[in-house]
């Protein structure tokens, strides 16, 4: 007996149609890896969302601190002896609070990029055998622990890598930004720049000596706020023998 032949309920065209969620495309299961490239992408994930939320906390600490100054010196130091305690103490608590948040950025950016790094080594001893493979954690040799140096150059010693060797060098990425740098213009002023780029300024430890710096500003400051033997700290300073011809002047002279 002949049977009518069965449509597909509406789950099942549904899944026939819908392309594959984004967490199916990078689970690695068709991939001679497995799951190591959605490790590899997750840790690259987690370093840019700290990098970037470490520029939009530092932004509202900085407002926050604008905000302070611009109210402190509208005053022109005329404010009311608490109100001026209060804003400087206010702004000292701030900065340390800032440096400490820059601080934890810092520190979760930096386990980010030790992740990264420990999985583009599974990477590269699970395509040893590939023509073709790139890294960038691991091509600066001072970055390396002397473990996964060794790691390194057992994958260098196979066929394909052979024909194609990873390079680790010292100081990688500094040598290759020089060579960059070098195809631009040969003035001497691009020359000074391009020595001060190649410094390496680290842009996520900024923050941090910005957050120093404005701590150890308002402290000074908080300093005038508070009376000590009839002056404020500096005065009884300069009191002392030896240094009693020290003064702070203003910048415009009457």
């Amino acid at each position: 007996m002949a049977t009518a032949p069965q449509t597909p309920t509406s789950a099942q065209a549904q899944s026939s149609t819908t392309p594959h969620s984004a967490s199916q495309l990078i689970d690695g299961s068709d991939s001679p890896v497995g799951k190591l490239a959605a490790a590899f992408e997750l840790a690259l994930r987690q370093r840019e969302f700290e990098i970037a939320q470490l520029t939009q906390r530092n932004n509202f600490f900085m407002i926050f601190q604008g905000v302070l100054m611009a109210g402190l010196i509208q005053s022109g130091g005329a404010a009311a002896p608490v109100v001026a305690f209060a804003v400087c103490a206010a702004g000292f608590l701030v900065s340390i609070l800032q440096i400490g948040m820059a601080a934890g950025s810092k520190y979760w950016q930096v386990r980010w990029e030790r992740a990264a790094k420990t999985t583009e080594i599974w990477l590269l001893e699970a395509l040893k055998d590939e023509p073709r493979v790139s890294h960038f954690f691991t091509a600066d040799k001072d970055g390396l622990k002397q473990s996964e140096l060794t790691r390194l150059n057992v994958v260098n010693s196979t066929l394909a890598r052979q024909a194609d060797p990873l390079e680790i060098i010292a100081k990688a990425t500094t040598k290759a930004n020089r060579e960059e740098l070098a195809l631009g213009k040969p003035w001497i002023w691009h020359r000074f720049w391009n020595s001060v780029i190649l410094m390496k300024f680290s842009v996520s430890r900024i923050p941090i000596y910005v957050g120093a710096v404005l701590a150890a500003f308002w402290f000074f400051l908080l300093t005038f706020t508070i009376s000590y033997d009839g002056g404020n700290l500096w005065q009884w300073l300069a009191s002392l023998p030896g240094v009693s011809h020290l003064s702070l002047v203003p910048l415009k002279s009457s």
